[in-house]
């Protein structure tokens, strides 16, 4: 532990970023927090909240880069600003972690996961919810082959209303780079391909569009919602299994929710977080044995052991080498997978993924 003590750390972007502050500084991993932000008020107001020392405290990426000299990084900017300032962090030798989605574009995410590879630092993407308990149970029945051949996986994230008008959506193509596809669908997306090893796709159909909310965004003033709150896509495997995804920022439905189902040959998994009734989620196994399928409860975490998380777990890979557990590769299959969507949406038809 002791090497870990002496990790110096910032957080650049308090809007989103302030959870990754708390978890560092929980974390015991960290000798100095640097925090960035261009709101002033907003970077006092947090860096009184957490005790974050006045010297420690910027407005100037680059200020803060060139004075603190961080071993990591944590960049919660805009999706727009990611590579950028990815490749400034890399560059000044700090290791990143980055805000999903990696990137815009598949093509900023392989930019990044070059310049990674040449400074070889690490390179972390923001995807939490590998961490949920249920998620990593259902993964490992998935690698014991409890669950067999997976055939169909339907993973969806809706939002009765919840558009994130925070957001700078007057410009949101250019500084979010999509919607509730982009912004949600990658981290119902993501949770699905974790649990089931991150097959390859070859065939995306996607659809995307301004359902309801354009209204509501003329009232806010804002002119150019250019970008969808809701998409759908079907995404083929090389082996012929079908994914399904839907993810919606504002949608005229029941409920708010985050589902991941998958099926499989020789069992199934239910990942329900019930937003709008917590007390309604459900996470469960069904698996076929001796003919008969059997349910089990896929177990949460007890109150009394503590969860483990995205940024303890990027700091443990800085300090002590352990492998990173969200990679920056994984990041970028989902760029590309979100690339394909969109130009499917587009182009009114399916597109055939190229890695080449």
């Amino acid at each position: 532990m002791d090497k870990a003590a002496f990790l110096q750390v910032a957080v650049v972007g308090l809007t989103q970023g302030e959870c990754h502050l708390s978890e560092y500084l929980a974390s015991g991993l960290t000798k100095r927090i640097a925090i960035c932000d261009t709101d002033e008020n907003r970077l006092n107001t947090i860096g009184d909240k957490y005790r974050i020392p006045l010297d420690a405290r910027y407005t100037s990426y680059e200020k803060m880069l060139l004075q603190e000299k961080p071993m990591a990084v944590s960049i919660v900017t805009p999706n727009g600003l990611h590579k950028t300032m990815v490749l400034r962090a890399l560059q000044s030798g700090a290791h990143v972690l980055v805000e999903k989605p990696m990137a815009i574009s598949a093509a900023e995410a392989e930019i990044m996961c070059r310049a990674a590879k040449s400074a070889k630092k690490i390179l972390s993407i923001n995807f939490n919810q590998r961490f949920e308990q249920p998620v990593l149970e259902a993964k490992r029945l998935f690698e014991e082959n409890k669950i067999g051949e997976i055939y169909f996986v339907a993973t969806h994230w809706h939002r009765r209303r919840g558009v994130p008008w925070w957001y700078p959506l007057e410009r949101a193509q250019e500084m979010c780079g999509g919607g509730a596809v982009i912004d949600l669908g990658v981290h119902v997306l993501d949770r699905a391909l974790f649990i089931c090893g991150y097959p390859e796709f070859i065939e995306v159909t996607g659809m995307t569009c301004l359902g309801v909310s354009e209204e509501e965004a003329l009232k806010r003033n804002i002119s150019h919602f250019s970008v969808e709150d809701f998409g759908a896509a079907m995404l083929r495997t090389k082996n012929g299994a079908l994914f399904e995804l839907e993810s919606s920022w504002a949608a005229n439905r029941e409920d708010e929710c985050i589902e991941t189902r998958i099926y499989g040959t020789k069992g199934g998994i239910l990942l329900k977080n019930s937003l709008s009734s917590p007390g309604h989620s459900e996470y469960r196994a069904f698996l076929s044995e001796k003919g008969e399928v059997v349910d089990y409860e896929l177990c949460g975490i007890s109150k009394n052991e503590k969860k483990d998380n995205v940024h303890a777990a990027f700091l443990r890979s800085v300090a002590f080498g352990e492998k990173p557990v969200c990679r920056a590769e994984d990041g970028l299959e989902l760029c590309r997978i979100t690339d394909a969507i969109y130009e499917s949406s587009l182009q009114r038809k399916s597109i055939v993924m190229n890695r080449s």
